[in-house]
């Protein structure tokens, strides 16, 4: 959904016609913006918006337009001239923001275009470009592989610094008397990096849960490779806009707890991506980890309800597509994140 916005953006700034004014069209700046040589940046919106995602565009269009034709505007101004030259975009509803902030939500024919494309996704559509919004074909670049590095002793001292509770100080002090550590004590530790309520109790004590992190991983898998085993992937599926949750565009229903699980790991979906590719870029195993764990949390919070159980039950007669695709999409964008993660080195 993030890069689906740059794209769009960019070929907003491509096509405009209230920039046009100005006699940028020469402008360097501009055309690596237009021609995608500067990434536009894109950045979740907060909670309290309707929006979904905003970016701050009209913030650097301002400086140049200020830089280059020595024209002083402000981005709140920009940004209403550029949506008022522009045609209703096909995917996304567009709207100014507070200081001049471009903001979007994706409309429901974006998420099922999206949706429908990335079942079929592989780590290297994972790390490519748009695969919905696009004025040409988009090659996916081929993913390179990446083995993350993670130092034990500075995981150690932060968890030291960040968190005070009896129980994450008497794990630490254990892990620091242990001549060596497990791979799975150090996805906990990664784990409990990003995610200050995780109870290393659980982990310690063998318990069965979210909390224990590497079993909860092994859990998903093995669920998934059941799916599998079931044929539930075999075929391409293809849903349209009215088998969406109602949720996802409406005010929920409290009632309807497939309804809002399922929003849920759409919202999840949608932003997986750009999650993925920034934890990468940035080579940094607790963002990965974290990501990884938000998705999988979404996945249970909706496969868990006994309704989904009944009807992915191998003898069910009523098989919904739309709970079909979101199984399928959470395994095609876990599975490259749990295989990274497997090549974790620790040090």
């Amino acid at each position: 959904m993030h890069i689906e916005f740059s794209k769009t953006l960019q070929l907003l700034v491509s096509d405009s016609a209230a920039l046009k004014p100005y006699g940028l069209d020469s402008s360097e700046a501009i055309c690596r913006l237009a021609e995608g040589r500067r990434a536009i940046e894109v950045e979740d919106a907060p909670p309290d918006l309707d929006a979904w995602i905003a970016s701050p565009l009209c913030f650097e269009l301002a400086r140049i337009v200020r830089r280059e034709a020595s024209v002083s505007i402000e981005p709140i101004a920009l940004a209403t001239e550029l949506l008022a030259a522009a045609p209703m975009d096909k995917y996304f509803d567009l709207s100014v923001g507070g200081k001049g902030f471009l903001n979007a939500t994706p409309n429901p024919q974006f998420v099922v275009s999206f949706l429908n494309g990335l079942q079929s996704a592989s780590a290297s559509c994972l790390c490519g470009e748009s695969f919905v919004v696009a004025s040409d074909a988009i090659v996916q670049k081929p993913l390179e592989e990446q083995i993350l590095h993670s130092n034990v002793a500075d995981l150690v001292k932060e968890l030291r610094t960040s968190r005070r509770d009896e129980q994450t100080l008497n794990f630490l002090a254990e892990c620091e008397s242990s001549s060596s550590l497990s791979w799975d004590v150090h996805l906990q530790l990664l784990a409990m990096l990003r995610d200050k309520e995780l109870d290393p109790n659980a982990f310690h004590e063998g318990l069965f849960g979210s909390h224990n992190v590497s079993w909860y991983l092994q859990y998903f898998q093995k669920c998934m490779k059941s799916l599998e085993a079931e044929t539930w992937f075999s075929d391409e599926i293809c849903i349209t806009a009215d088998q969406l949750p109602s949720s996802l565009f409406a005010p929920p229903n409290p009632q309807d707890t497939v309804d809002l699980a399922s929003a849920r790991i759409i919202r999840v979906l949608l932003s997986f991506r750009v999650r993925y590719q920034r934890a990468m870029r940035s080579g940094e195993p607790a963002l990965l980890l974290a990501t990884t764990r938000e998705l999988i949390l979404s996945f249970f919070s909706l496969f868990n309800l006994p309704q989904v159980r009944a009807s992915i039950h191998p003898e069910s007669s009523e098989r919904s597509p739309i709970l079909e695709l979101l199984m399928k999409d959470t395994w095609a964008c876990a599975l490259p994140a749990l295989s990274t993660l497997e090549t974790l080195s620790l040090d």
